[in-house]
C-alpha cells in the first residue's frame, strides 16, 4: 500500500497540470476558431489569449466583432427558386 501511495504522490503534480492545462487549450482553440469564424486571424486570437489567460478570453467575448451575415450563393437561390410549387 506504502508503494501506491509513492506513485500517486510522484503524479500528482502531472495530474494537477492536465487538470489545469486542458481547459486552458481548449479555451485558447475555442477563442481562436471562434475569431477565424469571425473573419479575424486566429492563431493571433489564440496566441492574445495564451498570454492573457481568462482576461484575454473574457475581453475577446467583450469585443469581439458579430458575425457576418453571408447571403446564400447563386446556386442556392436557383435550387430555392426550383422546389417551389407552381403558382395557381
Amino acid at each position: 500500500m506504502i508503494q501506491v501511495m509513492g506513485v500517486v504522490d510522484d503524479l500528482l503534480p502531472f495530474m494537477t497540470l492536465a487538470l489545469f492545462s486542458i481547459p486552458i487549450i481548449l479555451i485558447i482553440v475555442w477563442t481562436a476558431q471562434d475569431a477565424k469564424s469571425r473573419g479575424l486571424p486566429g492563431y493571433l486570437v489564440g496566441i492574445l489569449v495564451a498570454f492573457s489567460g481568462p482576461v484575454g478570453m473574457i475581453l475577446w467575448l467583450v469585443i469581439r466583432p458579430k458575425r457576418p451575415v453571408n447571403p446564400p450563393a447563386p446556386n442556392q437561390e436557383a435550387e430555392a427558386e426550383s422546389n417551389r410549387p407552381p403558382a395557381r
